[in-house]
């Protein structure tokens, strides 16, 4: 069957280097990024996160493809080419609608800018996410290899449930150290499991619908804390897994350990 021209997405032309950076700024915060190679890098910059740095990994490598898809469920496409000396560096993709509208109305080609992507929905309200939070906040740990420690913190992920399409991990962070530790947020995201050190960057973050405890932004010196944190149900290929990072706000004791899709199809029925 052939393939109508009004359904072929435009690609944005762009040029980026290997010695200069290319910020593209979204409208929104950007959720998944996937590079058609690992001739080039890029990054989302904290703490805007709608900001995408794109830049070469390879001098002079052949044409390759970069997808973003935003928060908002938008999808946007580029076709990314080599450039020693690019002339635009920081492009704002929100201020090209017009362009993309004139483009699309002499090719007959469908314009560039997205379309709604349908991403999961939550079949919990609000009131349903926090009383299923409280109920698991007082189930007994079953989880006992997963977590990390470092610099006398710790963060150990205790028990996964499952309940209506909802995912609600059981976390518990102990400070065994004389200074308080204040939470500033955690993230989580799933990407590829071996990333190499330029290698191309690609993840999915995981948004929580609710959680539990975060009103709560401190853990005491030598006190611990139970938060759980209610997810859309995902699973994910063994080539990938899924990250936890929690973030110490005016502090450097960061913690992360990861997750293998094994535990969360492990997930116990609420």
């Amino acid at each position: 069957m052939p393939i109508s021209k009004k359904s072929v997405r435009g690609s944005y032309p762009l040029e980026v280097s290997f010695q200069k950076t290319t910020h593209l700024i979204f409208p929104n915060k950007i959720v998944y990024v996937d590079l058609g190679s690992d001739a080039i890098i890029a990054d989302k910059s904290d703490p805007t996160q709608n900001i995408l740095r794109v830049k070469a990994n390879i001098k002079g490598f052949s044409e390759t493809s970069l997808a973003v898809i935003t928060e908002d469920g938008k999808f946007y496409s580029f076709l990314v080419n080599y450039e020693d000396n690019p002339e635009k560096l920081n492009i704002s993709i929100a201020n090209n609608i017009e362009f993309d509208e004139e483009f699309s109305a002499s090719s007959g080609m469908k314009k560039s800018t997205p379309e709604d992507i349908i991403l999961p929905e939550n079949t919990m309200n609000e009131g349903d996410l926090e009383q299923t939070c409280l109920e698991v906040a007082k189930l007994k740990r079953f989880i006992k290899t997963t977590g990390i420690t470092r610099m006398k913190m710790s963060m150990t992920l205790d028990g996964v449930y499952i309940k209506d399409k909802t995912l609600f991990l059981q976390f518990k962070i102990n400070n065994h150290s004389e200074i308080d530790f204040t939470i500033d947020f955690m993230k989580f995201y799933i990407h590829d499991i071996d990333v190499a050190k330029r290698m191309a960057y690609q993840e999915i973050e995981v948004k929580s619908e609710f959680e539990y405890n975060k009103n709560i932004s401190w853990v005491s010196k030598n006190k611990s804390l139970i938060r759980v944190v209610a997810l859309p149900l995902v699973t994910f290929p063994d080539d990938k897994i899924m990250s936890v990072e929690l973030y110490e706000k005016f502090g450097g004791r960061h913690l992360k350990f990861e997750i293998d899709n094994e535990i969360i199809v492990n997930g116990k029925a609420l």
